[in-house]
């Protein structure tokens, strides 16, 4: 069982997951159980591909492009799993969509009002599953701010850094004796794809070959792309720098964590750490960390031999909240 909440939940209960980020579009099916921890399976990543603009026109067409084809991913595999297992574990109950940033944003209590993206991927999961199988959407901010404090329980006031695509989110997060509260939400224009284009800029690295440099940055190894990499580094320490600052005018932070897919949340991690302003910003000895995998793999007893971060954590969240999701009955 999940070791965050032990509330009852119908037996045999199959949720589809979807994670609409603005550089790339995740889907699952994940297995609830009153007994067991969630069981994932069927995953998949589409990553769009590395445009040169960030025009919203042109990310949204690739985005719903993408969408449909984790949807049709999903789709296969519940229908394999339907013909061939013994349990109904294909059949599908409800429809969770998580969102990012500019599609969606940390609900602040706040009415927002939604964007057209909103529309355009219940239309989709309508003529996937047809209108019978309810939906839910939700800010993946949102989740990464309830699950992470459950999975780091010891920390009192830091701050949450989700990269995506495009985009990095920073909450301000300050735990009680019984939930987390938001002190403060900002975004700044630097993900994955902000690397990514560094070192096809000046090192003519294909997406691949930059997801590898990063890997052996881990290690030591970046005499190829070293100084475009300090370079943004820098900028993006500076920048993070003065929006943290503000974040954390009310208090003393104690920690910070990155939230993204590996190697990247790496990579982010270790140049926020190596910043300058460091020390002032933690000043009592503070760090900076990765989530990484290994730190939620364990509360899910079936998941991808490489785990996505963004669809553990979903599942992690649904199968607290499905029960009190608030079903998004869009027409």
């Amino acid at each position: 069982m999940s070791a965050f909440f032990k509330r009852n939940k119908e037996e045999g209960n199959t949720v589809l997951l979807l994670d609409v980020e603005n550089g790339s579009v995740g889907s699952a099916l994940v297995r609830l159980s009153p007994h067991d921890a969630p069981k994932l399976f069927g995953e998949t990543r589409v990553q769009i591909p590395l445009l040169k603009t960030h025009a919203p026109g042109s990310i949204s067409r690739e985005i719903e492009q993408a969408t449909r084809s984790a949807l049709d991913h999903v789709a296969q595999v519940a229908a394999r799993v339907r013909v061939h297992s013994s349990e109904p574990m294909g059949t599908i109950s409800h429809t969770a969509v998580f969102m990012s940033p500019p599609w969606a944003t940390l609900n602040l209590g706040y009415d927002t009002v939604p964007h057209p993206m909103t529309q355009s991927i219940y239309n989709s999961l309508v003529t996937l599953l047809g209108p019978a199988v309810p939906t839910s959407f939700h800010p993946f901010a949102t989740a990464t701010a309830h699950m992470v404090p459950s999975i780091f329980p010891h920390e009192e006031r830091y701050l949450l850094c989700v990269v995506s695509g495009e985009v990095m989110e920073i909450v301000a997060l300050e735990r009680s004796a019984w939930d987390s509260q938001v002190l403060g939400h900002a975004t700044l224009p630097f993900g994955r794809n902000s690397i990514m284009r560094t070192l096809s800029a000046h090192g003519g690295f294909s997406s691949g070959e930059a997801e590898s440099a990063l890997k052996l940055a881990q290690h030591g190894h970046t005499a190829p792309m070293h100084e475009p990499l300090t370079s943004l580094a820098a900028h993006i320490g500076e920048e993070f720098d003065e929006v943290a600052r503000e974040l954390a005018s009310g208090g003393t932070l104690r920690s910070v964590f990155v939230v993204a897919h590996e190697p990247v949340g790496e990579w982010f991690a270790r140049s926020l750490a190596e910043h300058a302003s460091l020390e002032t910003l933690l000043p009592e000895g503070g760090t900076v960390r990765a989530v990484r995998g290994s730190h939620i793999s364990p509360f899910i007893a079936v998941h991808a031999h490489k785990p996505d971060i963004a669809l553990l954590l979903e599942a992690l969240f649904i199968d607290a909240r499905l029960p009190k999701a608030r079903v998004a009955a869009i027409s």
